[in-house]
């Protein structure tokens, strides 16, 4: 796991210090760090904080600063093999390959926003796929980015809150009387 993003320091009644380290200078080793005292409830204090990580993106040292999608995709899709079976972890590995990797792999999973998986979806869309593979594209990736948060890797779930297309329901049609005859007259010869 990695550390946590940030820290509030409380400095006396109301009044908080919010840390952020932001990695560490190659040439003389030393850590730097955002530091900011904010006025307020504690609840206040962690809005900020939030706001602030959430801003500075990127800068921040964790996990997913380092990480390409593409290569985070691998060691997710290792860690849930064991808990699936055969065919849905090869209908996984499909659904990332044709879809997912070739727009988002590149970039660092903590640069990906929502706006980019929309875009994504959007394109899967005109290209004239199915709502059904855009929404198992969407279970997939969502899956995978929300594993990355509970490891701490993003601080927020790309996927949450977009808009997938409908799957539009067929009117479930019968036969008419002539077809009905038609299939009784094939099907009771070979009961």
């Amino acid at each position: 796991m990695s550390r946590k993003l940030g820290q509030i320091i409380a400095v006396r009644e109301n009044t908080w210090m919010i840390r952020i380290a932001m990695g560490c200078d190659p040439q003389t080793k030393q850590r730097s760090y955002y530091n900011r005292t904010v006025h307020g409830s504690l609840r206040q204090a962690q809005k900020f904080l939030g706001k602030k990580v959430n801003e500075l993106g990127a800068y921040i040292e964790r996990d997913g600063a380092k990480i390409r999608l593409d290569q985070y995709l691998d060691q997710w899709l290792k860690t849930v093999k064991s808990r699936i079976c055969s065919k849905t972890f090869e209908s996984y590995e499909s659904l990332l390959a044709k879809y997912i990797r070739p727009s988002l792999g590149k970039k660092p999973i903590v640069a990906i926003r929502p706006l980019d998986v929309q875009a994504v979806y959007q394109y899967m869309s005109d290209r004239g796929l199915s709502p059904r593979t855009v929404q198992g594209a969407h279970w997939v990736l969502n899956a995978a980015f929300r594993q990355a948060w509970q490891w701490e890797m993003i601080l927020e779930v790309p996927t949450k809150g977009a808009k997938l297309p409908r799957i539009r329901r067929r009117e479930m049609r019968v036969f008419s009387v002539e077809e009905t005859k038609t299939f009784l007259k094939v099907a009771l010869p070979t009961m």
